[in-house]
């Protein structure tokens, strides 16, 4: 079986509901928020910085490989879920995702970028772009962690420090 960009078989037809599993291939197994604003309130009440996800959905092939690779690793789930206040937004879209696109002078129609800030909207970790690896996800999220004052699992840091590029 390739990796077409399908959705899922439960959840709206969109995709765009505002957490729970995602319903697109593209976003892997992480419980993305979809509204960005809703987001950092959610950081901001649970001192929680945020990992932003710039995806193309439907998305080609690199996409879709990343949402079912990386965004489907255990580790990387229960990191996103648990650490961080994982909010997507898609990259090909217009409305409330575009205005985010902007605000981050993020192209449309790209591959995956990963950026971390916390609830004031600072930089924690450099974008992450062009490393669609477990190990360059994880290696980012410990660095988001560490500039948040925050400790990384010891399964993330393992993650962190392999080579699967």
């Amino acid at each position: 079986m390739g990796l077409r960009s399908t959705k899922g078989m439960s959840g709206d037809g969109d995709g765009n509901g505002s957490s729970g599993s995602s319903t697109w291939r593209e976003l892997g197994k992480v419980p993305w928020l979809r509204d960005y604003a809703a987001g950092l309130k959610k950081a901001h009440e649970e001192n929680k910085p945020v990992l932003l996800l710039f995806q193309e959905v439907p998305g080609c092939s690199t996409c879709v490989g990343y949402g079912q690779m990386v965004l489907s690793n255990h580790a990387i789930v229960d990191a996103a879920s648990t650490l961080f206040v994982p909010v997507a937004i898609f990259n090909n879209k217009g409305g409330a995702d575009a205005e985010v696109l902007r605000k981050y002078r993020e192209p449309s129609w790209n591959n995956p970028v990963v950026r971390f800030i916390d609830a004031d909207e600072q930089q924690l970790a450099p974008r992450l772009n062009g490393d669609y690896s477990v190990s360059g996800l994880a290696r980012s999220m410990c660095k988001a962690l560490a500039a948040a004052g925050k400790t990384a699992p010891a399964a993330l840091t393992a993650l962190s420090n392999c080579y699967d590029r």
